[in-house]
């Protein structure tokens, strides 16, 4: 049979009032005698500990006095005016709790100090006074204060020595006494009691499901969430179970949609291979990569946008459909780059934006024009001198950040035979190990130029595994490289014939575009 958690926590609460029950009845028995006296004493404990506060109350305003003379700082002086006004109600509760004469004349001492405080406190803060003035008004202040703390230990002294005389009175009856403090370490057990109690039935599966659900929103969707009470904790882990499912399959369907809407991860062109690869740090992400091909030439861009998961993609399709849509008016790299960035700008306003690195390569001269937005710079394998190096590029901002100060810079310069070009997003570099040092541009760059004879497909699927063991396959971001790789001379007008290109491309899985 399945008990609610109230039903749970009510049963142990009724147990435990009821030992409380029997615990203070008897309790009130013996210690009937010693009701006068200690409710005496509780009287003058409270009138004392209130004394005390108070003391140590106007002693805290000195200080604020003080910085408030210092920097003529508003912040103090409210908080000092505030403290005063505080303190003037409690001493005003203080004087209806107190009954005893001798500590009441105490009291009646300090009542024509408060009116002279407020009316300097009145000169020091509302009236223009030159500086010596404001000096002499604080002092006076600092001593009328030190004056009622000395009337309040007056008081305090009275009000200890009137517990003392009580305090032996009830030692004179601790033969009773001793019954009621049983009673009391009885109550403490039975508290612990209950507080294990809770603790086991609500805290403990509450904060395992705490846990869960982090883990889960962490981006480990894979989890399921199992806890075992039979009450409502149980049946809210299987509905967060459900919920998760959903966003599961929903960001499945999505990350299903986000792959079919890039090109094929291989192509080869004329003499020219392109290839990419991508591993996203979540279901869904902001990373996308592009080819666009026409007769004489072939583009390529790798894009980066902002934000990760599902509003990094929503930001992503966006830009990529922005673009595409541009592309197919032929028209210049810089006028298409321009009107996406006002599409993105004016959709999704300044704070969604998008590094891009936009490459246009003539099949016909093999010269590479090219803009960056905002992107990592690519690596640049130079066949003649057999080095990797940066391609130095002048970058303008990224998209969708202002279309008033976006102005695209194109870059040209000529790809021979065996060059390479190393396209990636920050997630590459970005990557740590366990000990929480990056891989760093230095090491890939390292790596590069001691990879000697290998092809971009190689060298790409080599570099993303490499990453992704130095990282154990923990990644904090998206990652996503491209590759291009020059493979014979430009080309020359096609003779309708296949070429042995052609044929090793089909071999090798690559989609060939003519």
């Amino acid at each position: 049979m399945k008990l609610s958690i109230r039903t749970k926590l009510l049963s142990a609460y009724f147990i435990l009032s009821l030992f409380f029950l029997l615990a203070s009845a008897s309790a009130f028995i013996n210690a009937r005698s010693l009701q006068g006296v200690s409710t005496e004493n509780a009287a003058s404990l409270d009138t004392l500990m209130e004394a005390g506060a108070l003391c140590r109350g106007l002693r805290s305003q000195v200080p604020m006095l003080i910085r408030y003379m210092d920097a003529n700082d508003a912040d103090e002086r409210n908080s000092f005016i505030n403290n005063w006004n505080d303190f003037e109600v409690k001493l005003a509760e203080l004087r209806k709790k107190t009954t005893d004469s001798e500590r009441n004349s105490h009291l009646d001492k300090i009542k024509p100090l408060q009116k002279k405080i407020n009316k300097e406190m009145n000169t020091l803060f509302v009236t223009s006074l030159s500086s010596k003035q404001a000096n002499f008004q604080a002092s006076n202040i600092e001593q009328d204060l030190e004056l009622i703390v000395t009337y309040l230990y007056d008081f305090r002294d009275i009000s200890e020595q009137s517990i003392n005389e009580n305090i032996n009175t009830i030692n004179s009856l601790s033969s009773i006494n001793r019954n009621f403090a049983i009673s009391i370490i009885g109550m403490v057990i039975l508290w612990f009691g209950a507080t294990f109690i809770t603790s086991r039935i609500v805290t403990a599966p509450l904060s395992k499901l705490h846990r869960e659900v982090k883990s889960i929103s962490a981006g480990n969707l894979e989890r399921r969430i199992s806890i075992k009470t039979g009450d409502e904790i149980e049946e809210l882990a299987e509905d967060f179970n459900d919920m998760f499912d959903s966003i599961r399959e929903e960001q499945l369907t999505a990350a299903t949609l986000q792959e079919k809407l890039l090109p094929p991860k291989r192509i080869r062109v004329k003499g020219i291979k392109i290839h990419a690869h991508q591993v996203q740090a979540k279901v869904v992400g902001g990373d996308w990569y592009d080819y666009y091909h026409s007769n004489n030439s072939v583009s390529f861009l790798i894009a980066d946008a902002s934000g990760k998961g599902m509003a990094g993609a929503l930001v992503a399709t966006l830009t990529m459909s922005s673009l595409r849509s541009e592309v197919k008016n032929l028209e210049t790299i810089g006028m298409v780059l321009r009107k996406t960035n006002r599409t993105i700008e004016s959709r999704l306003g300044s704070g969604n934006f998008s590094t891009m690195f936009y490459a246009n390569l003539s099949l016909e001269t093999h010269e590479l024009t090219y803009i960056n937005c905002g992107h990592e710079l690519p690596f640049w394998y130079k066949a003649e001198t057999d080095t990797w190096e940066f391609l130095q590029s002048r970058s303008s901002l990224p998209l969708g950040i202002s279309t008033e100060h976006f102005h695209p810079r194109k870059e040209k310069i000529q790809l021979s035979k065996g060059d390479k070009l190393l396209l990636y997003t920050d997630g590459l570099h970005d990557v740590r190990n366990p000990k929480r040092h990056f891989f760093g541009l230095e090491a890939i760059t390292t790596w590069l130029n001691s990879q000697d004879n290998i092809t971009i497909n190689e060298l790409i699927d080599n570099l993303l595994e490499k990453a992704l063991a130095y990282g154990e396959n923990v990644i904090p971001d998206d990652i996503t490289l491209l590759g291009l790789e020059v493979i014979s001379d430009p080309a020359r007008k096609s003779s309708g014939e296949i070429s042995n290109d052609h044929l090793r491309a089909i071999v090798d899985g690559e989609e060939v575009v003519t």
